[in-house]
């Protein structure tokens, strides 16, 4: 099985885990590697850019919002 990221949003745990593997540290091939040997599934570079960029944008918001002291 293979995952290009262009099925969309339905695969969550894929997300999930690397979300996590990310905030650990890991870079795009170390996730990838560590994907493919505990899930048998290939994924692509792209796919796990589209998930850390979310990620990413997320923090962008954060870091920029407005903070009433």
């Amino acid at each position: 099985m293979q995952l290009d990221g262009s099925l969309g949003a339905g695969f969550n745990d894929f997300d999930d885990a690397i979300i996590d593997l990310y905030g650990r540290g890991l870079s795009a091939r170390e996730i990838t590697e560590f994907i493919r040997s505990q899930y048998h599934v290939e994924v692509s570079a792209e796919f796990i850019s589209t998930v850390t960029e979310k990620v990413n944008d997320d923090v962008r918001q954060w870091q920029g919002r407005h903070v009433k002291v």
